[in-house]
C-alpha cells in the first residue's frame, strides 16, 4: 500500500477484526470510563481545586501526547503533492474535525457539569442518554428493534426519577443535594448528547480511516478547543483564578489528572474507535450503558458520596434497560442456533 493508505485507510490488521473481538474490546471500555468521574471529583474536591476549563486543557494536551507522531504524519500528508495521497489525508481530517468536537462539547460540558453536581448522578445521567443512539441511528435510515425502544422509555423513566433529586422542592426531602445541582445535571445531559453523536458517527468513520490517525487528529482538534475555552474563560474572568494552575504540584492531583487523561481518556477512546470498526453503533452503546454502575460503585467507595433513594431506583431501571436489548439479542441467537 502507498503512504495513502497508511494515513487514512484502515490497514488489513484492523479489518481483519470479528465481530466477536470486536466486542470484546469495547466490553474493556466501560470499564476505563468508570473511573474517568471519580477521578475528576477527585480533583475538584482537592484543597486547591482548578477551573474546568484549565483541567480541561491540561488533561486533552496529555490525552494527545501519545498520538503526536500521527498528527504530525497525517498533516503532513494534507500538503502531499500527490492528489490521492493528499485527498486520503484530508479527508481523515475532515471525520476527525467531526469527532473531536462532538467528544469536545461532551468533554468540557461533563467537566463543567461534574464541578456542580456529584459523580453518581453524572454517570447515570450519562448512561441514561445513551439510548438516544439508536435512535439517532434510525434517522440516519438503521433499523431498531420494539425492544430497544421499550428500553428508551423505561430509561427516561429512570432520569425523571435521578432528576427529582436536582429539584429542591423541599430541603428536608433531599439534604445532600447540592443547590446547583440541577443546573450540573443539565450539563450533563448535554454532554450525553455530544457523547452520542460521536458514537453513532465513530461506527462509520472507524470502518473508513486508520484508528490511530483517526483518534490522533482528533485529539488535536479537542485541544484546539480547550485552548480556546480555557483563553476564553480567563479574558472574561481577568484570568485570576482560571489561570492557576497549583493545583498541579500536588502529586497525588497530579497524578489522577494524568491517569483520567490516559486511562479513560486516549485508552478508552483508541479501544472505542478500534471495537467500533466491527460493531454498529446501538449495539455498541449497549456495552457502553453498563458504564453508571461500575461509576456510582466506584463514587461510593473512593469518594465517600452517598446515594439517595431515588438515585438507586432510577439508576437501577436504566441499567436494566440498558442491558436487556444485549441480552434479549444474545438469547435469540442462541435459539437460532439450537433450531
Amino acid at each position: 500500500p502507498g503512504p495513502a493508505e497508511t494515513v487514512a485507510v484502515m490497514d488489513k490488521s484492523e479489518q481483519a477484526l470479528s465481530s466477536g473481538t470486536s466486542r470484546l474490546i469495547l466490553l474493556c471500555v466501560p470499564l476505563l470510563w468508570a473511573t474517568y468521574a471519580p477521578a475528576l471529583r477527585y480533583v475538584f474536591v482537592s484543597d486547591n481545586p482548578p477551573g474546568p476549563a484549565a483541567l480541561s486543557m491540561v488533561r486533552i494536551f496529555m490525552s494527545t501526547l501519545p498520538f503526536a507522531a500521527s498528527v504530525q504524519n497525517t498533516f503532513r500528508h494534507t500538503l502531499a503533492s500527490d492528489d490521492d495521497e493528499q485527498a486520503d489525508a484530508l479527508a481523515t481530517a475532515r471525520a476527525a474535525l467531526e469527532l473531536g468536537i462532538y467528544n469536545s462539547g461532551g468533554t468540557a460540558l461533563q467537566a463543567w457539569g461534574l464541578d456542580h453536581t456529584s459523580s453518581a448522578h453524572s454517570g447515570f445521567i450519562m448512561g441514561a442518554l445513551s439510548v438516544v443512539v439508536p435512535a439517532m441511528a434510525v434517522i440516519q435510515g438503521d433499523v431498531v428493534d420494539d425492544v430497544t425502544w421499550a428500553a428508551c422509555a423505561m430509561t427516561f423513566l429512570g432520569v425523571l426519577l435521578i432528576g427529582a433529586d436536582s429539584i429542591d422542592i423541599a430541603s428536608d426531602v433531599v439534604s445532600n443535594v447540592p443547590p446547583d445541582a440541577l443546573q450540573g445535571d443539565v450539563a450533563t445531559f448535554m454532554a450525553a448528547m455530544c457523547y452520542a453523536l460521536f458514537t453513532l458517527r465513530a461506527s462509520t468513520y472507524a470502518r473508513q480511516f486508520n484508528s490511530v490517525s483517526l483518534i490522533g487528529v482528533k485529539s488535536f482538534v479537542m485541544l484546539c478547543v480547550m485552548m480556546f475555552w480555557y483563553v476564553s474563560t480567563a479574558l472574561m474572568s481577568g484570568g485570576v483564578d482560571v489561570a492557576d494552575f497549583t493545583f498541579l504540584t500536588s502529586p497525588v492531583v497530579f497524578a489522577a489528572v494524568v491517569f483520567s487523561s490516559l486511562v479513560p481518556g486516549a485508552l478508552a477512546n483508541y479501544l472505542q474507535i478500534k471495537g467500533q470498526a466491527g460493531v454498529p453503533a446501538a449495539e455498541a452503546q449497549i456495552i457502553y450503558a453498563s458504564t453508571p454502575a461500575f461509576n456510582a460503585v466506584l463514587s461510593v467507595a473512593l469518594l465517600n458520596e452517598t446515594m439517595s433513594t431515588n438515585a438507586l431506583i432510577g439508576g437501577g431501571v436504566i441499567f436494566v434497560s440498558s442491558l436487556a436489548p444485549f441480552v434479549i439479542s444474545a438469547h435469540h441467537s442462541q435459539d437460532k442456533e439450537k433450531e
